[in-house]
């Protein structure tokens, strides 16, 4: 009952992810928010994203969390933010609190031209070195509807060999499968033998 409680909650979140990203892209002539890392984590040091100018450009935040901070909850306190929208109980019960919750992928190649829909984060200094995101409407041209966009992660995914790897949980933690945004905003559980579908970059035909 707990596993099938944290489930409901995380597809929860990621509903409210996905709906906050298209607010965000409503309201921005319909780009994308970005560039964020692949990584997402409930917590995390930033200056405050009610009071930071982005605009200065010194600093690019690559935490999707504070990009959306208008449109969900988020605590700043003592120079770290706190997003209940990227916790569930059990990723929580496993990891404590620390490393990513999610997993986005960032990169879709097709024709051999690679796309990054929330943008591609290559300085936290420069941000005009930055890829730009893309604009929502180009998903319908490339086809994106059905593919994952972000997901419950666990080191049994394919997100190679990041630096915050072992904090993550070892499994699954919802048992046999995983929870995903796909790009068309819907939520789907991913089995986990189906682990063809959360490669990164997607590749489409």
């Amino acid at each position: 009952m707990q596993t099938k409680a944290s489930s409901v909650n995380s597809a929860s979140n990621l509903r409210q992810i996905g709906s906050a990203i298209q607010l965000f892209a409503n309201d921005n002539k319909g780009q994308l928010p970005g560039p964020v890392n692949s990584g997402q984590p409930a917590e995390f040091g930033s200056p405050n994203p009610q009071t930071y100018d982005e605009s200065e450009g010194t600093y690019t935040t690559p935490f999707l969390a504070v990009r959306l901070y208008e449109y969900l909850p988020v605590v700043y306190n003592s120079g770290r933010v706190y997003s209940e929208t990227f916790d569930y109980p059990a990723w929580n019960s496993e990891t404590n609190g620390v490393g990513p919750s999610y997993y986005i992928n960032r990169e879709v190649r097709k024709d051999g031209i690679s796309y990054y829909p929330l943008g591609i984060r290559r300085s936290s200094s420069d941000p005009t070195k930055n890829g730009t995101p893309l604009l929502l409407s180009r998903f319908a041209t490339l086809g994106l509807d059905n593919e994952v966009w972000i997901y419950e992660v666990d080191q049994m995914a394919p997100i190679g060999s990041p630096g915050w790897s072992k904090a993550i949980p070892t499994m699954p933690v919802h048992g046999s499968y995983r929870n995903a945004l796909l790009f068309d905003g819907s939520v789907s559980a991913i089995p986990i033998e189906d682990v063809g579908r959360l490669q990164n970059p997607v590749a489409l035909n």
